[in-house]
């Protein structure tokens, strides 16, 4: 599905596994960007194509394709998506294992400027490699996975590195952002905020709901629990009290990141 969040900016829901995966469009002096691409070929003929097509966009107009990461689910149609836009240059971080193919690419740090309007977010802590695009017109935010909050049904608080995570959140505090569009719906705030206000709630709550889970797990490691499934069924039990929608898992990783701290 195809959603308008202003004039320059449209965001198309991807199935995938069970959920959904984001797509973003982003209008430029002479054409578009891409923000991601979905998971498969498939989904970039099955969806994206018709996406261009619903917003009157030729595959030769897209400028560029922006990825936040080199997650399969947003970057796994990159092949694909750029073998059809002869003209798009593909953007991601300098760390990034993702392949352009025959497309230039263009790796980028934190601050750069795209397409005149798209500034470069690094937002690390899900992986190295991830950021968001800020059109500084708007003052919108396309986050990818780079917010959690508490996570995504099924998948669960994908975060890699606790303190890269809890320094980028706080970095995002003191940007002037207005909307947050992130590319899942995370638990419990949903898939994006608009206005300061909500924009800003939205990264305390992020920032809130992994401190909640760092000090859970270095509570019961420290009584003795070291087992990271038991950790997790028991953050899960705590967290469902509050929020029905919980996940059912995907915190393992980041109970992992916090015993592998401790420890070192």
């Amino acid at each position: 599905m195809l959603y308008k969040f202003n004039d320059n900016i449209f965001k198309l829901e991807v199935p995938f596994a069970g959920i959904y995966t984001s797509v973003f469009f982003i209008k430029v002096e002479g054409g578009y960007v891409i923000v991601d691409t979905g998971t498969t070929a498939s989904d970039v003929n099955n969806y994206i194509v018709s996406a261009l097509g619903e917003l009157g966009i030729s595959t030769d107009g897209i400028l560029g394709i922006l990825l936040t990461h080199s997650h399969g689910d947003h970057a796994g149609g990159l092949s694909a998506l750029a073998s059809l836009c002869p003209n798009a240059t593909v953007y991601g971080m300098r760390d990034s294992n993702a392949s352009a193919g025959s497309n230039v690419y263009v790796g980028v740090s934190d601050c750069d400027i795209i397409a005149k309007y798209i500034r470069v977010v690094a937002i690390k802590g899900h992986d190295t490699d991830t950021c968001g695009y800020f059109d500084t017109r708007s003052k919108t935010l396309i986050s990818g996975d780079s917010i959690q909050i508490h996570g995504i049904a099924l998948w669960g608080c994908q975060v890699r590195h606790i303190d890269d995570y809890l320094a980028s959140m706080k970095k995002l505090r003191g940007l002037d952002i207005e909307n947050i569009l992130v590319s899942h719906e995370y638990c419990p705030s949903g898939a994006y905020a608009l206005g300061f206000d909500a924009s800003q709630k939205y990264i305390e709550d992020s920032i809130a709901a992994l401190e909640t889970l760092v000090s859970f797990t270095q509570r019961l490691y420290n009584q003795g629990v070291t087992d990271v499934n038991e950790i997790q069924t028991q953050y899960v039990q705590l967290m469902k009290a509050t929020y029905p929608e919980f996940p059912t898992k995907g915190f393992d990783t980041a109970i992992k990141a916090v015993i592998l701290q401790k420890l070192n």
